[in-house]
């Protein structure tokens, strides 16, 4: 028996068979229209079916994260890219100072970056390198363009579809606010013609002038010097080894020399330098290495709030142990210019430069002579250029372990 079927029902069925055909169309179409842009973007991303496919491999979870798929933390960069943003950080360029260009297929990141003058390029592209640590990024390649004041670092990854990244680097007008630290003690300056104390004094830069107590114009250099806000340093005569020179008899400070006498050398100094900020030796070599001796005048510098530089004459120096134990600031000169041309001169500041660089900090001494002051003036945007800043010694003396400020 067949089913009964309204004539309503019966018309339904006939409405919803005719409309088959068109659906059937329009499903077509949309497959063809999705079949042509899936083939606009292979050909327009370079992907090749193999590669889409790998989007999707378990494997592909361990790479790099693709460029602008979606970041829960909201920040799109790719861990390659924050690296690279640290580090620059670290290198104390801002936020102006970087910017981001990504290629139209998104297979390049290029990173521009105006990084402070003051370390050589190589050093920041050292630093720059660190940031792949821990990605699947390596350096591919670097250069150096000394004559355009710029370089590139270049990063590749091992992981498939990851874009390669570039950085470009320039110096712009600042410098690093944490450089390598030189201070040059200038002495001999009381020996030396009136015009050229002046012009040496004159050096814009911090610069420290060691005067002899006793010399004839030492006093009046002093006063000069603390006009121009240099630091000075008294040259204290101690007894070496060899004879004395003839004309410090009377003010060198022998080791037989009872404590009253040492005191009133030290005393008289102090009134003939006056505003000076600390000490240095001339010669020595035997009392340097007498405690009782050096016990007494660094006692006295320690009094006054001064530091020590020792001018190192002898293995056997008591100095250091005795600065310590008084609780008196003290370093000693690490080297001594003694080159008589500018140009040989400025070889030699370079060097020391180079140097400073390496271990942080740097004294040199040097006689007050014409071409010296050449060389220094020759220097200075050298240094100025690599990161060096010229300081006092002030700057540079070491606090003992157990000074207390007074």
């Amino acid at each position: 028996m067949r089913p009964y079927h309204s004539q309503e029902s019966i018309i339904a069925t006939k409405r919803s068979a005719s409309k088959r055909p068109i659906l059937i169309v329009v499903v077509l179409a949309v497959a063809i229209l999705a079949s042509v842009l899936v083939s606009i973007a292979i050909r327009n991303h370079g992907l090749s079916v193999s590669s889409i496919s790998s989007l999707f491999s378990p494997q592909q979870q361990t790479q790099e994260p693709l460029l602008g798929a979606k970041n829960t933390s909201g920040d799109k960069r790719l861990p390659i890219e924050k690296a690279v943003y640290k580090k620059l950080a670290e290198l104390e360029c801002k936020s102006a100072d970087i910017k981001t260009r990504v290629s139209k297929d998104k297979s390049t990141i290029e990173i521009l970056a105006s990084v402070p003058r003051g370390k050589p390029f190589e050093a920041v592209l050292f630093d720059l390198s660190l940031a792949a640590k821990g990605t699947s990024y390596a350096v591919s390649d670097c250069i150096v363009d000394e004559k355009k004041q710029s370089a590139m670092l270049t990063l590749q990854s091992r992981a498939k579809n990851s874009p390669l990244v570039t950085v470009s680097v320039l110096g712009n007008e600042r410098y690093f606010s944490s450089t390598a630290k030189m201070a040059i003690v200038v002495e001999n300056l009381e020996d030396t013609s009136y015009q050229l104390a002046v012009s040496i004094l004159s050096f814009s830069d911090p610069i420290s002038a060691a005067l002899v107590p006793g010399s004839k114009k030492a006093s009046l250099i002093a006063q000069l010097a603390d006009q121009q806000q240099k630091e000075i340093i008294i040259r204290l005569p101690l007894e070496p080894s060899a004879q004395i020179p003839p004309a410090f008899v009377q003010t060198t400070i022998m080791v037989h020399y009872s404590k009253e006498a040492i005191l009133s050398l030290i005393a008289n100094s102090t009134r003939e330098v006056p505003n000076f900020t600390g000490f240095t030796n001339i010669w020595g070599s035997r009392a340097c290495e007498d405690t009782r001796v050096m016990s007494i005048v660094i006692g006295s510098i320690a009094k006054q709030h001064g530091y020590f530089l020792e001018n190192r004459t002898t293995k056997n120096s008591v100095v250091p142990a005795v600065a310590q134990e008084l609780s008196c600031p003290y370093t000693h000169v690490n080297a001594r210019i003694e080159k008589k041309t500018s140009q040989e001169i400025i070889s030699e500041l370079k060097r020391l430069g180079v140097s400073a660089q390496a271990c942080g900090s740097m004294i040199v001494t040097a006689p007050a002579s014409k071409p010296f002051l050449d060389g220094l003036t020759t220097c200075k945007a050298w240094f100025r250029q690599n990161g060096i800043k010229l300081a006092f010694v002030s700057e540079i003396v070491k606090q003992p372990e157990n000074h207390i400020s007074k």
